[in-house]
């Protein structure tokens, strides 16, 4: 980052007014700092779902979140080809599921009319399973047609034969990377169209009805949009939004940013931070309901191949109080008092009673958002 800082000055000296260098520049100030003090956040490669193929964008495909899809071009994938524009293997989606003690299945196409020698990408499944909706590419040496996003249902155990979504005024963009918001009545997307910020936007689009037509989308703006590309979005059940981008201040490649949703707006974009975001592109966020815990993909050094799936969770708070009780009579000598009664109050009421040891020391553990009152005798 240090080096990089030096070729931003240079650069700036001949671009002054580039916004992606100054905002480069500044990124690689700041970097260094987040690593040097990470989040609480644990980070681990799951070896369950990962090959030396590209594996990615998993999501849940059931409300126990027991089941969940994810991308891949591994061995058993249909397609063959090269996909041009990713310089990836063609990939298909593949199901994985969870025993009630917690093991991983091994992967497996999923079954139906889903997976064809095409390029079938991110994928997002309605609130009760029954509805996919995924990206499919159709790119080779003789085919060249925007990526666009399918609609399959499920029947029975299988998934049927997908059509394509119609997406008003989007019919001739290239459109991926769709996502459900939890009550299933928006569909967020990636587009590059004319009009946009830069390279892919997202935009929102609003279901009609109960059926699967959607309003014409909506940008969501210069505040989630940048002159790069914004990909891969999700929506927890509080309305937040997470997505990937390398327009935002960042690490490198695709970073994972939140936005806050406020009415029907998003904003107070928020880097995720190290671990869970690389000098790697790091993209494909999701959560296990209300827990702060869940998957992202990652390209990062130390995985097993190409993009693998990493299982993230924030451990809980631990608050220790250590305290050591003196006699101070004499101003110029503090004496450790041993065997001292330390009595600890919250809302009035005794929680904990405590002695000190031979050096005078106690310690307790507490809760957060609680006050507490601590008081010593001999």
């Amino acid at each position: 980052y240090e080096e990089a800082v030096d070729y931003y000055q240079q650069y700036l000296r001949y671009a002054p007014q580039d916004h992606r260098a100054k905002s480069g520049k500044e990124s690689c100030t700041i970097v260094p700092n987040w690593i040097s003090r990470p989040t609480r956040y644990k980070v681990t490669n799951v070896s369950k779902f990962n090959t030396a193929q590209a594996d990615f964008s998993i999501v849940w495909a059931s409300k126990d979140y027991r089941t969940v899809y994810f991308t891949s071009s591994r061995e058993g994938s249909q397609g063959s080809r090269d996909n041009y524009k990713s310089g990836q293997e063609f990939t298909d989606i593949f199901e994985v599921t969870q025993d009630r003690k917690g093991a991983w299945s091994s992967p497996t196409p999923i079954v139906g009319g889903v997976n064809t020698e095409d390029d079938e990408g991110a994928s997002t499944v309605s609130l009760k399973g029954t509805d996919m909706y995924f990206t499919r590419c159709k790119a080779g040496k003789k085919v060249d047609e925007p990526c666009k996003i399918y609609l399959s249902s499920k029947k029975g155990n299988a998934w049927g034969q997908p059509v394509l979504l119609e997406i008003p005024g989007f019919e001739s963009a290239e459109v991926g990377y769709p996502a459900l918001s939890p009550d299933d009545k928006t569909l967020y997307f990636s587009a590059e169209v004319e009009g946009g910020y830069g390279g892919q936007d997202i935009y929102m689009a609003q279901r009609v009805g109960t059926s699967n037509k959607f309003t014409k989308p909506i940008n969501l703006g210069p505040k989630i949009n940048t002159l790069g590309d914004e990909v891969f979005p999700t929506v927890r059940e509080n309305g937040d939004l997470y997505f990937a981008s390398d327009g935002h201040q960042g690490m490198g490649g695709l970073d994972i940013y939140k936005a806050v949703k406020k009415g029907r707006e998003f904003s107070g974009v928020e880097n995720l931070k190290y671990p869970i975001n690389s000098s790697f592109d790091d993209f494909g966020i999701i959560f296990n309901g209300k827990e702060e815990s869940g998957y992202f993909s990652s390209n990062r050094k130390g995985g097993k191949g190409s993009d693998d799936i990493y299982s993230f969770i924030l451990p809980p708070l631990m608050i220790t109080m250590n305290g050591v009780i003196y006699d101070t009579t004499n101003i110029d000598k503090k004496i450790p008092i041993k065997e001292a009664k330390i009595t600890v109050y919250a809302d009035g009421a005794v929680v904990k009673e405590l002695t000190s040891n031979e050096k005078g020391q106690f310690t307790m553990q507490l809760e957060k958002d609680k006050v507490y009152e601590v008081k010593g005798e001999v």
